[in-house]
This record gives C-alpha cells, structure tokens and sequence, in this order.
C-alpha cells in the first residue's frame, strides 16, 4: 500500500496533477478497434461531473486517427483532463499510479492489460461482448457495461472512484483471482501441460488447527518436494494460536504460491475441511498433507509413479514412520499393527483392486493409519467424500476408514513400503488413554459395513473379531 501511495504521488508531480486528482488508465495501440474514440467519450460525460478526473492512455497511436483524437478532445474542451504520453515502456509507475482501468476495446481476445491492471490492484471496467475477459472481470475484479454505452460506462467509473472502500474490494479481488489463476509459476505448469500432458499436477490441502509449533517444519517439507506442488491451500478451523500468521510469513518468504482460508468460527469436524480444501482445489491428485505431520522430500515423486504406471489407481499411500510430539522415533513403520493381519503383507511395494484390499485388510482395521501418507485422485476423492458426507460427520475417529472404504470402490490401490510420511503421534494418540466405548463401537460399526456390502470371508471375519475383543481386553471395555 506505501509503494501503489508513493507511485501515486509520482505520477501525478510527473504529468502536473493536483495531489487529490483522480486516475483513469489506459494501456496500449490507441486505434478505433481499441476504442480510443469511446475512451475520449466517456472521458467527456465523468470530466462534465468532475474536473478532478484525468485519463491517460499510455501506448503508439494510429497515425490516421490521431488527428481526429486530438481535434475532437480539443473541441469537447478536455486537453487539460486528456493526457496522450505515447509509448513508454515504464508502465508499472501508471498501472501503481492510476485509480482504475478503462478497457473501451471494440474487440479484444484477450487483453493482457486487464490481467497486468488487476495485478497491480486496478479495478477494470470493460464493454460486455467484446472481450476475453468478461468472466475474470465479472467476479468482482471490476464492472462490465453494455456493449459500447458511453454514459453508462462514465457512470461505472464516476462509482468506482468515488467509493474507496469498494475500489478496495475490487482491488483485492482481481490480485486473488490473478495471484490463484494467472501467476508466471501457472503459466509454468500450462506450458509444461503442452509438451506433457500426462504429468499430474498435485494440489497440498493443509488442514490446521493449533499447531502452531510445528507449521513451519511442516510447510518445509512440502516446499522441499522432489515432485513440483501445483497449488497450496492452507485451512485453518478458527485456530487461536499464532499458526496462521507463521505460515503465512513462512509462504512469504519462500515465495510459495497459496490460498488461505481460514474459519471464522470451528467446523466440529475435520472432514468437512477436507471437503473444502478438496472443491477449492484444481489439480489432478490431492495430497492431505495435515499440519501436525512430515514427509521426506520423495514422497509425491515415488508415490506419483503409482499413478504414472497404473491408470485406474484412486489413491496410493506410503509407510509411515511414527514420531513424538517432539520429533523422536517412537517407530520405524506401522508393521506391527498390521502384523495381526499379515507379516509379509506391507513388507513389499504393491498394488491391488480396491474390493481385494477392502476385503482382506480394511474389513479388519483401518490400515493406512494417516491421511498424511496418502496421495488421492481428486475426482475420485471428492466423489467418495461428497456421497458420505452426512455420515462422516457421526465418526470420531473412524471417519477417514469410511472414506477408504467408500474411495476404494472406485478402483485400485497401490502401496510403497519406504516410511516417506512421519506421523506425528500426540500423548493421547500414543497411550490412547481417551479410548472408550462410543471409539470401540465405531469401530464395530466399520467391521459390520464392510461385511455388510462385500464378500468377507470367514478367515477375515474371525481377525476383525479378534481385533475387537483384543482392543476390548486392553482398555477394560465390557462386550
């Protein structure tokens, strides 16, 4: 805000504007199909309202049509409130400058001045049905205006510089449109599209609620990445810790592109973030990365060859290391929980149908113990989440083993047998001295869901019994 306040006064001491004198740009060819010819137009009906307004149109101009331009602005008396500099290739002091952009384009594909003066934090205001550019403006990056209506045109700009706190709104909101859709780092991706079409781009939910101890380290393990992150999306669930502003200074300085969205007041339910993060996202895989956990710098790189090699994959999840609050060891891997299931099972990379791993495995327990160690197909994901939505919210710690099962019946799974996900294991999580009855019975619920809608066999049947009455036994829980 200092800098676009000291360009402002700059631009105005460079072309002898009062302090006060408010800005109306333009950039580019001044020739008819530009619509110099209605940019001087509407200048005419603001300037009759207000002499503090100036417009400047910064470019080459048609040599025709220049003439005309200039007999007709002196004519209507506005030489001191229209300003021609021609081409100069220092624009950013203009687009800092100005108070707001005016498209008159009779017909433009797609103008890029629109993109550079909502980055730059101009409102736009552009004719309907002669741009490219209708959609972006319209979501509040601007004002569209009939097609080639001069008074009303006059009229969207005469409203936009006179309200400072909805020229604000509209400046915020094209440098989040431009920041989320048209960054250089995205243009990077499209083109790299072209030439690769088959390369996913991944999208980082991170999901936060007071962890503000560990954001940092966390972040850092996503930015480090062997595998480029296509998108960032921060949540936080109302936190009162200072975890928010850490990861936004720590984004900051490592020149990360993101998106926070943070909750006014707590959701209840960590799934529901999920769902959010998850619609808010655009890439192809989806990767939960919660904001307690780590990874190594290979995960998405190993775990997107999954998906490389096998296109019918809906999720691949690695092993994962388990750590105390404190980052030490408490575990090298999850082997022991799962050996009740099978010893050799999880000792290899594999990949299998998702009714074959929901029935010999997830019928039992819920073997992938951390979302964090998972990589998702977003569509498939957001299907699975989106059709038992409602139900999620019931689970208080079964819930992200209902979404497995409900993902998994929309194809296969593949596995990675190195610990590249540490997962971060509080006091309670470790001693699960919070465990009771209402855990136990989701748990119960689970086991029935799954031999209810699949073909258990009895072997199966007999382990997820087994699971039960072992967890009953351990914390005192009668039948």
């Amino acid at each position: 805000q200092a800098g676009r306040c000291e360009a402002a006064a700059t631009l105005r001491r460079k072309w002898s504007l009062p302090e006060d004198s408010k800005i109306v740009l333009a950039v580019g060819y001044a020739d008819k199909r530009k619509g110099v010819d209605l940019f001087v137009d509407a200048a005419q009906e603001l300037i009759k309202q207000d002499h503090s307004t100036f417009f400047i149109w910064v470019g080459h101009h048609d040599d025709a049509l220049k003439p005309k331009i200039d007999a007709l602005i002196k004519e209507k008396g506005l030489s001191d409130n229209i300003i021609f500099p021609g081409l100069d290739f220092d624009t950013d002091l203009y687009y800092a400058g100005a108070d707001v952009y005016a498209l008159t384009s009779r017909e433009d594909p797609f103008p890029l001045v629109v993109l550079e003066a909502m980055q730059s934090g101009l409102p736009v205001v552009v004719f309907s049905g002669a741009t490219g550019v209708e959609e972006v403006v319209s979501r509040s990056g601007g004002e569209l205006v009939a097609a080639f209506d001069v008074q009303e045109y006059a009229r969207s700009l005469s409203r936009i510089l006179a309200d400072k706190d909805y020229r604000s709104k509209l400046s915020i909101a094209g440098r989040d449109i431009i920041h989320s859709e048209f960054s250089f780092r995205r243009y990077l991706f499209d083109l790299e599209s072209l030439w690769n079409p088959e390369r996913a781009k991944i999208s980082v939910v991170v999901p936060n609620y007071q962890y503000e101890q560990y954001i940092e380290d966390r972040l850092d393990s996503i930015v480090r990445q062997d595998y480029p992150v296509y998108e960032l999306v921060f949540l936080d669930d109302a936190s009162s810790d200072n975890s928010v502003k850490r990861a936004d200074h720590f984004l900051k300085s490592r020149g990360v592109e993101y998106t926070l969205d943070i909750n006014a007041k707590n959701s209840g339910s960590v799934f529901s973030q999920w769902i959010k993060g998850v619609e808010s996202c655009s890439g192809d895989l989806v990767w939960i990365a919660e904001a307690d956990d780590l990874a190594g710098a290979e995960f998405l790189g190993s775990l997107v060859k999954k998906f490389d090699s096998e296109p019918n994959l809906v999720m691949a999840y690695c092993q994962s290391c388990q750590i105390s609050g404190e980052g030490e060891t408490l575990a090298p891997d999850y082997r022991d929980y799962t050996a009740d299931i099978s010893s050799t099972r999880w000792n290899n990379d594999y990949v299998s149908d998702g009714w074959e791993e929901i029935v010999t495995t997830l019928a039992v327990k819920n073997t992938i113990p951390n979302v964090s160690g998972v990589l998702f197909k977003r569509e498939a994901l957001l299907r699975a989440l989106k059709s038992c939505e409602e139900e999620l919210k019931t689970y208080s710690i079964a819930g992200d083993w209902r979404i497995y099962v409900e993902l998994l019946g929309y194809g296969k799974i593949a596995y990675c047998s190195d610990s590249l996900n540490l997962h971060r294991r509080h006091l309670k999580s470790v001693t699960l001295d919070n465990f009771n009855k209402q855990q136990l019975d989701e748990i119960a619920r689970m086991q029935a869901l799954v031999a209810a809608r699949f073909d258990v066999s009895a072997e199966t049947k007999e382990k997820a019994e087994s699971y039960l009455m072992q967890l009953r036994k351990q914390f005192g829980l009668s039948e």
